[in-house]
């Protein structure tokens, strides 16, 4: 009996740290999408009045959001306050692919900012952008 009782404890406990590690990671994510959202807003702003040192600060802050979310969905952080499909976990290959090319379209838009050519950072923006969006299209649920 005391054993079954220490291993329910236990189980308990680790279910309620997994919850919160979760919860963590959820939240973290979330802020780190609303900042990549948020920069890349400026981003256009920026790109339509060629400010490219605006340009360039806003999307090194997308490129360092894009890499820390890729450390924020451990197993099981569908579930919760979050809009991430279960799908992500069940075709982790591909989501985790869709990360990687974030970060590399992210680092073509931060050196389309650094070489002060507007044509260059308009195809990096929208290449960025698509990418954004058929993530969220395949990943995200929609409310």
């Amino acid at each position: 009996m005391q054993k079954t009782l220490a291993t329910i404890l236990i189980l308990v406990s680790l279910a309620a740290s997994a919850a919160d590690t979760n919860a963590e990671a959820i939240e973290a994510r979330q802020a780190a999408f609303k900042s990549i959202k948020e920069s890349m807003a400026k981003v256009k702003d920026a790109m339509m009045a060629e400010d490219f040192s605006a340009s360039a600060d806003s999307a090194n802050n997308v490129l360092d959001n894009a890499r820390a979310v890729t450390k924020l969905f451990p197993a099981g952080s569908y579930q919760g306050d979050t809009r991430a499909k279960e799908k992500i976990w069940e075709n982790l290959e591909d989501f985790t692919q869709r990360q990687q090319q974030l970060i590399a379209d992210t680092e073509l838009l931060v050196n389309a900012s650094a070489s002060k050519d507007a044509k260059q950072l308009k195809a990096a923006f929208k290449q960025t952008a698509q990418n954004c969006k058929g993530c969220h299209m395949k990943y995200r649920q929609i409310m």
